[in-house]
Protein backbone atom coordinates (compact mmCIF):
# COMPACT_ATOMS: atom_id res chain seq x y z
CA UNK A 1 0.00 0.00 0.00
CA UNK A 2 1.56 3.15 -1.08
CA UNK A 3 2.11 6.13 1.90
CA UNK A 4 1.77 2.81 4.33
CA UNK A 5 3.43 3.98 7.97
CA UNK A 6 4.89 1.14 10.03
CA UNK A 7 5.26 0.90 13.49
CA UNK A 8 6.72 -1.73 15.06
CA UNK A 9 7.31 -0.97 18.88
CA UNK A 10 3.73 -0.09 20.65
CA UNK A 11 2.27 -0.89 23.94
CA UNK A 12 -1.63 -1.36 25.05
CA UNK A 13 -3.17 -1.00 28.11
CA UNK A 14 -2.68 -4.97 28.59
CA UNK A 15 0.59 -3.35 29.87
CA UNK A 16 2.07 0.49 30.08
CA UNK A 17 0.12 1.87 27.54
CA UNK A 18 -3.52 4.09 27.39
CA UNK A 19 -5.52 2.14 24.88
CA UNK A 20 -6.85 -0.96 24.62
CA UNK A 21 -5.72 -3.33 21.81
CA UNK A 22 -8.68 -1.95 19.42
CA UNK A 23 -8.53 1.19 20.21
CA UNK A 24 -4.81 1.23 19.51
CA UNK A 25 -5.04 -0.62 15.93
CA UNK A 26 -8.20 1.53 15.35
CA UNK A 27 -5.88 4.87 16.25
CA UNK A 28 -3.33 2.90 13.75
CA UNK A 29 -5.28 2.88 10.83
CA UNK A 30 -6.74 5.96 10.89
CA UNK A 31 -3.40 7.32 11.31
CA UNK A 32 -2.09 5.92 8.04
CA UNK A 33 -0.52 2.47 9.67
CA UNK A 34 -0.18 -0.19 7.52
CA UNK A 35 1.91 -2.83 9.73
CA UNK A 36 2.10 -2.78 13.26
CA UNK A 37 3.70 -4.65 15.84
CA UNK A 38 1.91 -4.88 19.25
CA UNK A 39 4.77 -5.16 21.85
CA UNK A 40 2.93 -4.97 25.30
CA UNK A 41 5.62 -6.16 27.96
CA UNK A 42 6.34 -9.85 28.55
CA UNK A 43 3.21 -10.93 26.21
CA UNK A 44 1.84 -12.15 23.56
CA UNK A 45 -1.62 -10.92 22.36
CA UNK A 46 -3.78 -13.32 20.32
CA UNK A 47 -4.06 -11.55 16.96
CA UNK A 48 -6.66 -13.66 15.27
CA UNK A 49 -9.55 -11.15 15.94
CA UNK A 50 -7.28 -8.55 15.45
CA UNK A 51 -6.15 -9.46 11.69
CA UNK A 52 -10.04 -10.23 10.71
CA UNK A 53 -11.30 -6.44 12.24
CA UNK A 54 -8.39 -5.15 10.53
CA UNK A 55 -7.80 -7.02 7.08
CA UNK A 56 -5.79 -3.85 5.82
CA UNK A 57 -3.36 -3.66 8.22
CA UNK A 58 -0.30 -6.27 8.70
CA UNK A 59 -0.21 -7.41 12.25
CA UNK A 60 3.26 -8.86 12.96
CA UNK A 61 2.77 -10.90 16.38
CA UNK A 62 5.49 -9.91 18.86
CA UNK A 63 6.45 -9.13 22.57
CA UNK A 64 8.90 -6.88 24.40
CA UNK A 65 11.17 -8.86 26.63
CA UNK A 66 12.75 -7.59 30.03
CA UNK A 67 16.42 -9.16 30.60
CA UNK A 68 19.10 -8.58 33.13
CA UNK A 69 22.49 -7.59 31.19
CA UNK A 70 25.79 -8.27 33.00
CA UNK A 71 28.23 -5.34 31.73
CA UNK A 72 32.44 -6.16 31.47
CA UNK A 73 32.73 -3.93 34.30
CA UNK A 74 30.64 -5.87 36.44
CA UNK A 75 27.36 -3.83 36.38
CA UNK A 76 24.23 -5.64 35.97
CA UNK A 77 21.17 -3.44 34.21
CA UNK A 78 17.76 -3.94 33.12
CA UNK A 79 17.01 -4.29 29.27
CA UNK A 80 13.83 -4.41 26.72
CA UNK A 81 14.52 -6.48 23.73
CA UNK A 82 12.10 -6.80 21.08
CA UNK A 83 10.65 -9.89 19.50
CA UNK A 84 9.25 -9.56 16.48
CA UNK A 85 7.81 -12.26 14.29
CA UNK A 86 7.56 -14.75 16.87
CA UNK A 87 5.45 -18.24 17.21
CA UNK A 88 3.64 -17.30 20.55
CA UNK A 89 3.34 -20.98 21.08
CA UNK A 90 6.63 -21.63 21.43
CA UNK A 91 7.67 -23.37 24.51
CA UNK A 92 10.93 -21.77 25.07
CA UNK A 93 9.42 -18.42 24.78
CA UNK A 94 6.28 -19.38 26.77
CA UNK A 95 8.82 -20.49 30.07
CA UNK A 96 11.16 -16.89 29.20
CA UNK A 97 7.26 -14.52 29.16
CA UNK A 98 6.47 -16.84 32.34
CA UNK A 99 9.79 -16.25 34.10
CA UNK A 100 8.84 -12.76 33.57
CA UNK A 101 5.41 -12.08 35.23
CA UNK A 102 6.21 -12.86 38.77
CA UNK A 103 4.56 -11.59 41.88
CA UNK A 104 5.04 -7.74 41.88
CA UNK A 105 3.15 -6.59 44.76
CA UNK A 106 5.82 -6.35 46.97
CA UNK A 107 7.86 -4.29 44.79
CA UNK A 108 5.09 -1.74 43.48
CA UNK A 109 4.04 -1.60 47.30
CA UNK A 110 7.87 -0.51 48.23
CA UNK A 111 7.03 2.25 45.62
CA UNK A 112 3.73 3.66 47.18
CA UNK A 113 4.82 3.47 50.49
CA UNK A 114 7.64 5.83 49.21
CA UNK A 115 4.95 7.99 47.89
CA UNK A 116 2.84 8.24 50.88
CA UNK A 117 5.28 9.03 52.93
CA UNK A 118 5.77 12.16 50.64
CA UNK A 119 2.46 12.98 50.76
CA UNK A 120 1.50 11.75 47.43
CA UNK A 121 -0.94 8.99 48.43
CA UNK A 122 -2.05 7.54 45.24
CA UNK A 123 -3.65 4.52 47.27
CA UNK A 124 -3.25 0.52 47.57
CA UNK A 125 -1.83 -2.02 45.00
CA UNK A 126 -5.07 -4.00 44.97
CA UNK A 127 -7.07 -0.14 44.39
CA UNK A 128 -4.97 0.70 41.52
CA UNK A 129 -4.86 -3.08 40.07
CA UNK A 130 -8.86 -3.34 40.37
CA UNK A 131 -8.50 0.76 38.67
CA UNK A 132 -6.78 -1.10 35.62
CA UNK A 133 -8.78 -4.38 35.22
CA UNK A 134 -7.07 -5.34 31.52
CA UNK A 135 -3.73 -4.65 32.73
CA UNK A 136 -1.48 -8.36 32.40
CA UNK A 137 1.49 -6.44 33.35
CA UNK A 138 0.69 -3.89 36.38
CA UNK A 139 3.89 -1.47 37.82
CA UNK A 140 5.00 2.14 37.62
CA UNK A 141 3.31 3.71 34.72
CA UNK A 142 -0.39 2.80 35.79
CA UNK A 143 1.07 4.73 39.06
CA UNK A 144 2.57 7.67 37.38
CA UNK A 145 -0.70 7.96 35.08
CA UNK A 146 -3.10 7.60 39.07
CA UNK A 147 -0.33 10.59 39.95
CA UNK A 148 -1.14 12.53 37.11
CA UNK A 149 -4.58 11.78 37.27
CA UNK A 150 -4.90 13.44 41.08
CA UNK A 151 -2.80 16.44 40.13
CA UNK A 152 0.96 15.23 42.03
CA UNK A 153 2.58 15.50 38.56
CA UNK A 154 1.80 17.31 35.38
CA UNK A 155 2.47 14.32 33.02
CA UNK A 156 3.82 10.33 33.71
CA UNK A 157 7.01 11.15 32.50
CA UNK A 158 7.18 13.80 35.47
CA UNK A 159 6.53 10.81 37.57
CA UNK A 160 9.31 9.26 36.24
CA UNK A 161 11.67 11.93 36.60
CA UNK A 162 11.13 13.35 39.97
CA UNK A 163 10.03 10.22 41.70
CA UNK A 164 10.44 6.35 40.16
CA UNK A 165 12.43 6.31 37.51
CA UNK A 166 16.17 5.29 37.56
CA UNK A 167 17.17 8.75 36.16
CA UNK A 168 16.10 12.12 37.95
CA UNK A 169 15.71 12.75 41.64
CA UNK A 170 14.26 9.35 42.50
CA UNK A 171 12.33 10.74 45.95
CA UNK A 172 10.52 7.55 45.45
CA UNK A 173 12.63 5.10 43.71
CA UNK A 174 12.86 1.62 44.31
CA UNK A 175 15.66 -0.83 42.75
CA UNK A 176 13.32 -3.44 41.33
CA UNK A 177 14.29 -6.55 42.61
CA UNK A 178 12.21 -9.02 40.09
CA UNK A 179 15.02 -11.15 38.50
CA UNK A 180 13.99 -11.68 34.96
CA UNK A 181 15.57 -13.38 32.23
CA UNK A 182 19.08 -12.75 31.03
CA UNK A 183 19.92 -10.96 27.64
CA UNK A 184 20.99 -14.36 26.58
CA UNK A 185 18.28 -16.42 27.47
CA UNK A 186 15.87 -13.73 26.03
CA UNK A 187 17.62 -13.75 22.58
CA UNK A 188 17.87 -17.32 22.78
CA UNK A 189 14.06 -17.62 22.91
CA UNK A 190 13.25 -14.97 20.49
CA UNK A 191 15.27 -16.86 17.68
CA UNK A 192 14.02 -20.08 18.70
CA UNK A 193 10.80 -18.81 18.42
CA UNK A 194 11.53 -17.88 14.74
CA UNK A 195 11.79 -14.10 16.02
CA UNK A 196 14.10 -10.97 15.05
CA UNK A 197 15.78 -9.61 18.47
CA UNK A 198 15.39 -5.78 18.43
CA UNK A 199 17.47 -3.96 21.24
CA UNK A 200 15.17 -1.07 22.62
CA UNK A 201 16.03 2.29 23.53
CA UNK A 202 19.44 1.81 23.64
CA UNK A 203 20.28 5.21 25.21
CA UNK A 204 17.67 4.66 27.55
CA UNK A 205 20.43 2.69 29.51
CA UNK A 206 22.53 4.01 32.39
CA UNK A 207 25.66 3.11 30.14
CA UNK A 208 28.80 5.28 28.94
CA UNK A 209 29.43 5.28 25.58
CA UNK A 210 32.23 2.07 25.96
CA UNK A 211 29.55 0.32 27.97
CA UNK A 212 26.90 1.02 25.05
CA UNK A 213 29.44 -0.23 22.44
CA UNK A 214 30.24 -3.57 24.33
CA UNK A 215 26.38 -4.12 24.55
CA UNK A 216 26.15 -3.74 21.10
CA UNK A 217 28.83 -6.52 20.47
CA UNK A 218 27.37 -8.46 23.06
CA UNK A 219 23.47 -8.36 21.36
CA UNK A 220 25.44 -9.20 18.03
CA UNK A 221 27.07 -12.51 18.99
CA UNK A 222 23.80 -13.50 20.39
CA UNK A 223 21.42 -12.55 17.89
CA UNK A 224 24.10 -13.11 14.89
CA UNK A 225 22.54 -12.09 10.99
CA UNK A 226 18.84 -11.35 13.09
CA UNK A 227 20.48 -8.64 15.41
CA UNK A 228 18.64 -5.30 14.90
CA UNK A 229 18.77 -2.09 17.28
CA UNK A 230 16.27 1.04 17.74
Amino acid sequence: MKGTYIDLHTHSCVSDGNLTPMELLTAARDAGIGILALTDHNDTEDLTAYRAAFPEMTLIQASEITCRYHAPDGTEHELHVVALGIDPANEKLQAVLKHNQPDRRPYLTAILDKLRALGRDVGTYDELQAANPESRHFGRMQIAKEMQRRGYVATADEAFDVYMGAHGQRLAYVANPLKYVTLEEAVEAILDAGGIPVLAHLYYYLLDAEGERALVRRFKELSGEKAAME
